[in-house]
């Protein structure tokens, strides 16, 4: 078993630009390490700026949040925009909470998450 030199799979620095099963973070680092899909990222950003609502599907794996943290999410901060940071809008009620006095279980639960800053 051959194995690459170890100049081909790090950066200068000693940066792996593969970061394995998870994904990229919305931070300096990771964002120069994020390669090869500048004009999706473009393309995206535009769209956000352009249309009222966006909806950006892929298969699990294709690398959606990825785009999302290296190139949107910063693409939206140069353009002034503030990113709240990620929501579940899950069906399931927190214990203690009746179903009866919540109009809309999945924007209280979009609303308890930004409010408890979970990102």
């Amino acid at each position: 078993m051959t194995h690459a030199p170890d100049d081909q799979s790090t950066l200068p620095g000693g940066d792996n630009p593969y970061v394995g099963p998870r994904n990229f973070e919305d931070n300096e680092r990771e964002r120069r390490l994020f390669f090869g899909r500048d004009r999706e990222g473009a393309d995206l950003l535009s769209l956000v700026l352009a249309e009222r609502l966006v909806l950006f599907y892929a298969p699990s794996g294709a690398g959606k949040s990825s785009l999302l943290n290296a190139r949107l999410f910063p693409g939206l901060r140069d353009e002034g925009f503030t990113i709240l940071g990620r929501a579940r809008a899950g069906g399931q009620l927190p214990d203690g909470i009746a179903l009866e006095t919540v109009a809309n279980v999945y924007a209280f639960n979009v609303l308890r998450d930004i409010d408890r800053g979970q990102t």
